[in-house]
């Protein structure tokens, strides 16, 4: 169980590379996603439980990103759906 406290600061910084993430995937460049995929860690030491659970999965999904079919990368888009929904939440929260 994750005793951290989750602050605007934080919720900024994923937001961030979320934001990240859509534009390498706007840009359709697969490779780049990939190799962000290492970054997804560092991200580990602002979240809560929550958000735990979702950046597990999420740097599975970008690190294959490349090597997987066009169906299964919806995963990754409805994972990046849950975390920009965490960061939504958290943002109510602290107002």
């Amino acid at each position: 169980m994750s005793d951290t406290v989750v602050t605007m600061e934080s919720v900024l910084k994923v937001e961030k590379f979320i934001q990240k993430i859509n534009e390498l995937l706007q840009q359709k460049n697969h490779e780049e996603i990939g190799a962000l995929s290492n970054e997804v860690i560092g991200y580990l030491e602002y979240a809560d439980n929550d958000l735990t659970f979702y950046l597990q999965p999420l740097k599975q999904y970008m690190s294959s990103y490349a090597y997987i079919d066009e169906d299964d990368r919806k995963y990754l888009l409805q994972t990046i759906e849950l975390i920009q929904d965490w960061c939504n939440n958290q943002r109510k929260k602290l107002n």
